[in-house]
């Protein structure tokens, strides 16, 4: 099956374990991970570059003063956008010794219901990070004198994906047995 560049992995269907055509959703919640996977890299490689340019500078007896602002917020950064890629990941925390003792539709009940409350949370992280952020504007970091919100929207944005994740996983439950 050819999902293209970004799609590296098709959709199983768990019953007949064949490919499946990955709907709209499903080959977005594909497309923002590998997005999200290149970001972390980039990220990691900018917060390791920038810390060894600190510690050379102060071997040589100057300091960078954004340099810990940058990689602090470069790392929550990370901690988010790895929260949404580490969903993806591991598809549904889905309690499988509650669902296998109740059946095929006991275990498709438990599964809706914990996305359903996934769903929910990421929901209300992602209203109430819009709305820190946009209260943020205001305030400027110390070192980088940037508004507060550039590094605060990381919590919406990621909040975002992961609802888009939720949403392809639940899609995908339909094709459970």
């Amino acid at each position: 099956m050819k999902c293209g560049f970004l799609l590296r992995l098709p959709i199983v269907n768990p019953s007949s374990n064949r490919p499946v055509k990955p709907s709209l959703l499903q080959q977005l919640s594909l497309w923002l991970d590998r997005i999200v996977e290149i970001l972390l890299l980039v990220m990691g490689i900018v917060i390791g570059c920038v810390l060894f340019a600190q510690v050379l500078f102060r071997f040589l007896g100057h300091s960078l003063g954004w340099s810990e602002e940058l990689s602090r917020q470069l790392l929550v950064a990370i901690t988010f956008l790895g929260g949404s890629s580490a969903y993806k990941k591991a598809g549904f925390i889905g309690l499988k010794g509650i669902g296998e003792r109740l059946g095929a539709g006991g275990r498709r009940a438990v599964l809706w219901l914990l996305q359903g409350l996934s769903f929910a949370c990421f929901g209300l992280i992602a209203w109430f990070g819009c709305w820190y952020t946009i209260k943020a504007w205001e305030q400027t970091s110390t070192a980088l004198e940037i508004p507060m919100s550039i590094p605060y929207a990381v919590i919406p944005l990621s909040a975002f994906i992961m609802l888009i994740h939720v949403l392809a996983d639940m899609q995908h439950g339909n094709d459970i047995p």
